[in-house]
């Protein structure tokens, strides 16, 4: 969620702030000294709380909702139709400072997206799962390949369990009420993006 607006459908105001991010050196990004970082924050936070909330069926509410914040992308270039908007991102030359603005907006946007008390949101980090070094975990460099799919789904797996067995308890009252499925998962589709954009 979230992700496409960016690459694929930005505003103006979110292609200022991404220009300002990506131009600031990664010292000052650590600092804490962003421009542009809080316009992140609220297309994260405010705008994807918003969808979230605008999904939800009242009365008919999910057992809990995972939050996922975008993976870290290939960081070697390769032919990919994203090699230019990457390149001019900074990100062939130092991935690390991109990889940085989405942990930081992991932690200050994505963490704390709520619904309430009524349906818990777990935040999921998908770049623990896909973390740029291998490239035979993406398509075009962008995009899960099946290999990449499966550690995805693995990661997504092992963050919701707890919630969904903890809400199992709740409703039901048996310790054991959920059943695994982390070794069942099937491997996401290959791209769909291979066409040149």
């Amino acid at each position: 969620m979230g992700g496409n607006d960016i690459a694929l459908r930005p505003t103006i105001s979110t292609i200022v702030w991404m220009l300002a991010l990506v131009t600031t050196p990664l010292w000052l990004l650590k600092l804490g000294i962003a421009p542009g970082l809080s316009h992140f924050i609220r297309l994260f936070k405010g705008q994807g709380t918003r969808y979230l909330q605008s999904i939800i069926t009242p009365g008919r509410e999910p057992k809990c909702v995972g939050a996922c914040m975008l993976y870290y992308l290939d960081e070697r270039a390769g032919g990919s139709w994203a090699d230019f908007t990457l390149s001019k991102l900074g990100y062939d030359k130092e991935p690390s400072k991109l990889q940085h603005i989405i942990r930081e907006v992991y932690n200050q946007a994505v963490c704390k997206i709520s619904l309430g008390s009524v349906v818990p949101v777990v935040p999921i980090p998908m770049y623990e799962a896909l973390d740029g070094k291998t490239t035979s975990d993406y398509v075009q460099r962008v995009e899960p390949s099946s290999q990449g799919g499966q550690k995805l789904a693995k990661l997504i797996m092992d963050r919701l369990e707890p919630s969904l067995r903890a809400e199992g308890r709740a409703s039901s009252g048996a310790a054991n009420s959920y059943t695994s499925c982390a070794d069942s998962v099937t491997a996401m589709p290959a791209s769909v993006h291979n066409a040149r954009m």
